[in-house]
C-alpha cells in the first residue's frame, strides 16, 4: 500500500460515518457496515470530521479491534494538510465551534484521536476542497427540484455565505433555516442538497467509490440523490447489479449478525486471500465495460471463498486447530507425493532411491501409502469436524437482518462532476 496515495475505485469513501446518520444506525449496524465494506474494498476512507463527531466511529476506534483497522490500513483517515495529528484537528474544530455533542467527553475523544497515526492518511488542501464544494453547489443548482422563485431567494443565502467568507455546510444550513421566504418542504430539499454536495465532495474530488444510505440521502418530499447532484442525465451510475442477485443476498456476506460478530483478525485473514485481491483488481477497472464479466466472475469467486472460509475462521480456536491439522496433512501428503516422484528435494529423492535399491519402488510405495493413509484420513476427519462445528456457530450468530436492507441500493460508482 502506497503511503498517502490518492483514491482509486477500489477504495471506498464511507459516508455512513457522517454524524447526521447516527440516529438511523445502531452501533451494531454501524460495525456491520464497516465490516461489509472492508471485505469488498481496499481502503475505507473516512474524513477527519467524522473521526471527531461520530460516536459510533469513536466507540469502534476505542477498542483494540478498531486500532487494528487503523494499523493495517483498512480504515484510512482523509485529513486536511497542515495539522500534524488528529488532536490538532480536534482543537481546530473546537475553536471553530464545529464539535458535535455525543456521549464521549473531550478527554475520551482526545485519548482515542491521539492513537491515530496519520502516516497512511490521504491529505488534501482545505482551499481546494472548499472551492470544489462551492463549485459543486453552484454548478449543480439546475438539478435542485425547487421552483425558480425559491431558487433565486436561496441564491441570496449563498451570496451571504460567500461574502462572509464562510461558505460551509453549517453556515448554509443556518442561512437556509432562518430564511422567512422559504417553506418547510423547500428548506428540507435544499438541506438535503447541501448535505449530498458536502458528503460527496471529497470522494468526487478523489475519484473514489462511495458508500451511502440512499434512502437517507433523499428528501422525504422530493428526490435529491447523489446521481442528480453529480451525474449528468445521460451518465448511468456504475453499479454491480449482479451483487443484488438473490443467491448472493442470502449468503453470510450480507447477514448483519455475522458481519457484526466478525473480528478484525478475521477480516484481515479474508483480505489476505487471492480471491479478495482479484476482486480489488476488478474494481479498479470497473469503468471499462470489457472488464464487467471478469468483475462478476471475481465477485462470485470471492463470495464462494468467503463462505468456505467463514466456518473455519469464526473462532480463533477453530482457526488455530484447523491450521495445525492442515500442516499435519500437508506433511503426510508430501510424503505420499514424494513416492510418486512429483517434485521432491534431492535429499528425499536419494533416500527413496536407496530404499528402492533394497526392496523395489512399487513395493515400498505401496507399503508407505498403506501406513500413511489411516493417519491422513484421521486428519481430514478432524478438519471436517471442526468445519462442522464452525458452521453450527455461524448459524447461531446469524440474524434476520440483511445488510442490503440498510444500504437499500448498493452502489459501487465513480463519481463524476
Amino acid at each position: 500500500m502506497n503511503k498517502g496515495k490518492s483514491g482509486e475505485l477500489s477504495d471506498l469513501y464511507f459516508i455512513f460515518a457522517d454524524n447526521v446518520y447516527e440516529k438511523y444506525l445502531t452501533y451494531e449496524k454501524f460495525k456491520a457496515l464497516l465490516n461489509f465494506y472492508s471485505l469488498l474494498y481496499d481502503r475505507i476512507i473516512i474524513p477527519d470530521a467524522f473521526f471527531i463527531n461520530n460516536k459510533h466511529l469513536l466507540k469502534f476506534l476505542s477498542s483494540p479491534e478498531g486500532q487494528l483497522y487503523i494499523k493495517n490500513g483498512i480504515i484510512v483517515p482523509s485529513v486536511r494538510k497542515g495539522p500534524a495529528d488528529m488532536v490538532e484537528i480536534y482543537h481546530h474544530f473546537k475553536s471553530s465551534n464545529l464539535l458535535v455533542r455525543n456521549e464521549f467527553s473531550s478527554l475520551d475523544t482526545l485519548n482515542i484521536l491521539e492513537k491515530i497515526d496519520l502516516e497512511k492518511a490521504i491529505k488534501w488542501d482545505v482551499d481546494q476542497i472548499s472551492l470544489h464544494f462551492t463549485n459543486n453547489v453552484l454548478e449543480n443548482l439546475y438539478t435542485l427540484d425547487i421552483d425558480k422563485k425559491a431558487k433565486e431567494i436561496w441564491l441570496g443565502n449563498i451570496n451571504d455565505c460567500m461574502q462572509s467568507g464562510k461558505f460551509t455546510r453549517k453556515n448554509l444550513h443556518e442561512q437556509t433555516a432562518k430564511n422567512p421566504y422559504l417553506d418547510r418542504v423547500t428548506k428540507e430539499t435544499i438541506t438535503r442538497y447541501i448535505d449530498i454536495s458536502y458528503n460527496f465532495n471529497i470522494p468526487n474530488y478523489l475519484r473514489t467509490s462511495a458508500a451511502y444510505p440512499e434512502l437517507l440521502a433523499k428528501s422525504l418530499h422530493s428526490k435529491v440523490t447523489p446521481e442528480q447532484v453529480f451525474f449528468n442525465s445521460d451518465l448511468a451510475n456504475k453499479q454491480m447489479d449482479h451483487l443484488s442477485k438473490e443467491e448472493y443476498l442470502s449468503t453470510s456476506l450480507f447477514n448483519e449478525g455475522v458481519l457484526t460478530a466478525l473480528e478484525a483478525e478475521q477480516i484481515i485473514h479474508i483480505r489476505k486471500q487471492k480471491a479478495y485481491k482479484t476482486l480489488l483488481k476488478g474494481l479498479k477497472k470497473m469503468e471499462d465495460e470489457k472488464h464487467e464479466s471478469k468483475l462478476e466472475a471475481a465477485l462470485f469467486d470471492f463470495i464462494y471463498m468467503y463462505e468456505q472460509e467463514l466456518p473455519q475462521m469464526i473462532t480463533k480456536e477453530i482457526k488455530e486447530k484447523i491450521g495445525k491439522e492442515k500442516r499435519n496433512l500437508k506433511i503426510q501428503t508430501f510424503g505420499r507425493g514424494a513416492l510418486a516422484s512429483d517434485g521432491v528435494s534431492s535429499g528425499v529423492s536419494l533416500f527413496l532411491e536407496s530404499l528402492q535399491e533394497f526392496v523395489g519402488g512399487k513395493v515400498i510405495g505401496s507399503a508407505v501409502n498403506i501406513m500413511l493413509r489411516p493417519m491422513s484420513r484421521k486428519t481430514e476427519r478432524e478438519i471436517k469436524k471442526l468445519d462442522f462445528k464452525g458452521k453450527q456457530m455461524v448459524e447461531k450468530i446469524k440474524s434476520e437482518q440483511n445488510i442490503y436492507d440498510t444500504i437499500n441500493s448498493f452502489s459501487i460508482n465513480s463519481l463524476k462532476p
